[in-house]
């Protein structure tokens, strides 16, 4: 009988790595297939509008500007398009952080499983497309996942004891800088990577509240970081330099209750917005969420400036939260569950279903490859349906033996990484516009196959296995 079982482990394991297997094959494909392919992004024109001219807001991070500058720069000296420089870097990027990532959280050394897992990550549409874009997401999760490595390499040590290894003040250095670079490529990362950075100095705190000098070096770190993320981005970043309305937690909460109901809710609203705009332009920003962005929000910063257009922008959350209170909460409760799991959600919503991006983003990676991008987005969805029902049915067949010392993933380096993406669910749920983008969470859609891989892992405990 135990033989039987270990053969079916075997089996389904080897039937599990062959699914991921394909999803890798043809995200390869893909790649090799569109390495001389642009996707056309409008953010994309503006970074590399923002990497001539250095004109930035509050909105543009000024570090994949200088990683445009630099692949331009290369792309003069060999003749090359510029962005397939930036592809290659961004994949080597996605492929190393996501391969750290995975010793770190698994407790393993780098080998080929990592490699494998490490791989499947970087494959998975959502985060293979922005691999191979001119966009900060890519090099905002190769950097967030660093950074949530780093974390948990400082956890880890803070839970030994005080005189066995201390995490040191270079340690937290590292964190601080990580940080630093996070909220320079992407701004609101000066809040998203404040979480693991938070939460370790809190964890460390708690398991050695007499350890001053490592203490002290946290703290710095954090003030430190926050410090200079501060400072650089009030000297890089002007507010409304692109047209754009400032970027506020006002201006976010008119973005996130009040649209798309301009035109419905407009005889709520004070006396102020009715001196700058008629009812046909409420009615025409309610068809088009980048109109709030581009034409409402600057139109009244200019008459009435940053501080009297905020509380104009509060006068109007207020009052349509106060009528569409119900229709509000499900509207950012969908939004979270979507954002929570995008594999799923994406599926969905590619088959018609909610209001989102994904139909937008999916144009953009077939226009080059429409047939091959076709069948790799239907299967690595399916195949991801696949191997979490395979790997949720061993994990539970293999209960009783998935406890090794020195192996599996530590409680609280799972706590800090769901922290760290629960963190951006709720940041991106709350502080974004109604339609649900994918491209935000490419954190989270490595979480869940990285979630896929721990658990094989701990379903391998005692049995050999032949798939790698």
């Amino acid at each position: 009988m135990k033989r039987t079982g270990t053969s079916l482990i075997k089996f389904l394991n080897i039937f599990v790595v062959m699914i991921a297997g394909g999803q890798i094959v043809l995200g390869l494909l893909w790649v090799c297939t569109n390495l001389g392919a642009f996707q056309l992004f409008g953010e994309s024109a503006e970074l590399l509008d923002v990497s001539h001219t250095w004109v930035l807001d509050d909105y543009v991070g000024f570090l994949y500007p200088v990683m445009i500058k630099g692949a331009e720069l290369l792309a003069g000296l060999t003749g090359i398009k510029y962005y397939c420089f930036l592809y290659v870097i961004q994949l080597a990027g996605g492929f190393c952080s996501g391969a750290w990532f995975l010793c770190q959280l698994s407790g393993r050394k780098f080998c080929k499983e990592v490699v494998f897992g490490s791989l499947y990550v970087m494959t998975i549409p959502m985060i293979l497309q922005c691999h191979m874009a001119v966009l900060p997401n890519s090099l905002g999760l190769s950097l967030f996942l660093l950074l949530t490595s780093q974390g948990i390499r400082l956890l880890r040590g803070a839970k030994r004891p005080a005189d066995a290894g201390m995490p040191a003040a270079k340690d937290w250095m590292l964190l601080g800088l990580l940080w630093l670079a996070c909220a320079m490529n992407m701004p609101e990362y000066l809040w998203l990577g404040g979480v693991p950075v938070i939460l370790c100095l809190a964890l460390t705190v708690f398991r050695h509240p007499i350890c001053g000098r490592q203490i002290l070096a946290a703290l710095l770190t954090l003030l430190l970081g926050a410090g200079s993320i501060w400072g650089l981005q009030q000297l890089t970043g002007e507010p409304g330099s692109r047209g754009r309305m400032g970027n506020t937690l006002e201006a976010a909460a008119l973005r996130r209750i009040v649209w798309p109901n301009f035109g419905k809710d407009s005889y709520f609203w004070i006396e102020p917005v009715w001196q700058v705009f008629e009812l046909d332009n409420l009615k025409d920003i309610a068809r088009n969420p980048e109109a709030v962005l581009y034409e409402f929000g600057p139109r009244m910063e200019a008459a009435y400036g940053r501080q009297g257009a905020a509380e104009v922008y509060r006068s109007m959350a207020d009052n349509t939260l106060r009528v569409r209170t119900k229709e509000i909460a499900l509207d950012v409760a969908g939004n979270a569950a979507a954002y929570a799991c995008p594999p799923v959600s994406v599926g969905m919503q590619l088959s018609g279903a909610g209001v989102s991006l994904s139909g937008w983003n999916y144009g953009r990676m077939k226009e080059h490859m429409p047939a091959l991008t076709k069948y790799y987005v239907r299967y690595s969805l399916a195949g991801f349906y696949a191997a979490a029902l395979l790997t949720v049915f061993l994990t539970v067949f293999r209960s009783k033996e998935r406890k090794r010392q020195g192996q599996g993933c530590g409680k609280t380096a799972v706590f800090l990484c769901l922290s760290a993406g629960a963190a951006q669910v709720a940041w991106y749920s709350l502080y974004a516009s109604g339609m649900q983008d994918y491209k935000n969470v490419l954190y989270v859609c490595a979480l869940w196959t990285v979630c896929l891989f721990c658990m094989r892992l701990n379903a391998q405990l005692g049995v050999k296995s032949e798939a790698f």
